[in-house]
Formats: C-alpha cells, structure tokens, sequence
C-alpha cells in the first residue's frame, strides 16, 4: 500500500512540474499578462480644469455650499449647491489614477495613484495643492505582478514608468511566473 501512495506522490509532483513545463513554447510566445506602463511625471500632473461631463462616478462628499464628486480614475468635480435645486458645476480636479477622497476641516484628502494629496479648500472654486505624501498607498502587488496566479508574464521594467495595470495578449516575453 505504500508503495502505490508513493508512486502517486511521485507521479502527481512530476505532472505538476510538467505541466507548466510544457505550456512554453520554445521561443516562449503564448499568451501571458503584459504589464501597462505610464510616466510617473504625467501621473503626478494635477491641475484644475473647466467643469466636464461625469464618465464614472464615485464618493460624493458635501462642504459648505460645495459638493465634492468623485470620478473614479480620473478625478474630482467641484459643484456650487449654493442653488439646491440647481446645482452647477465650476469645475474638475484633474488628479490622474484617483479612487478615493475625504474632506476633514477645510482640507480635501486624495489619493494620485500611491501618493496622498492635501488640497486647501478655502476658495473651493480653486483648490490648491498643500502637501503630497509619496508612497503612502502602496501597490506593490500590481506593480510587481498581476494579481492572478498560476499564469506567466512579461517581467516588469521599471525603466518604462510606473505600473498602472496588466493586460492579457499574446507576447514574446513570458520571462516570469507566479
């Protein structure tokens, strides 16, 4: 009996190990995860623009007769509530790869990515930027690997920018694996 046991260990280790063996071509080209890179100069650009159309919206937050709506990815609309039942919109916080926000005091709390930006709301029709903290939200997980496991993928090259996200293709360089 212990020698069957074994035996299925043994073959049940080799297939394991054959078959990711075997799902590599010999020139490596399959289908793997590529990582998307962007500038971390363009990441960290934010300006205040004209008001434009929500595409996806997020976290609403209300601040004297101002609201604070979140576009998720892309930014925050500013919005005079002065008129309740007809609220305008000002204008839009353009803050690159931004998901969350808060508002404590006259302060405006916001992720760019993995720094935390502190904007001063006291003109909230001009809200001006008055700390950046770097690497506070970190995404070590995406930016070193995509986040399923058990697949191949193009090595990251941290040369090209910062990692923003992985796609699925067919590639050339399935380099690493996780």
């Amino acid at each position: 009996m212990r020698k069957i046991f074994l035996v299925i260990i043994i073959a049940s280790l080799a297939f394991a190990c054959t078959r990711r063996w075997n799902s590599i071509n010999k020139d490596n080209k399959g289908y793997g995860y590529v990582p998307i890179y962007a500038n971390k100069n363009d990441i960290v650009q934010i300006n205040f623009q004209t008001a434009r159309l929500t595409t996806n919206p997020g976290k609403i937050y209300a601040y004297g007769n101002y609201i604070f709506q979140n576009d998720m990815g892309t930014g925050i609309h500013v919005i005079d509530n002065t008129n309740k039942l007809n609220p305008v919109k000002t204008g839009f916080l353009n803050i690159p790869y931004n998901f969350e926000m808060a508002i404590r005091d006259s302060f405006l709390y916001a992720n760019n990515l993995v720094d935390l930006v502190v904007f001063d709301l006291h003109n909230p029709t001009n809200p001006q930027v008055v700390n950046r903290i770097n690497g506070v939200f970190p995404m070590q997980s995406i930016q070193n690997y995509p986040s399923e496991s058990d697949v191949y993928f193009e090595c990251v090259d941290s040369t090209k920018g910062v990692v923003i996200g992985w796609k699925k293709q067919i590639t050339v360089s399935r380099n690493c694996y996780r």
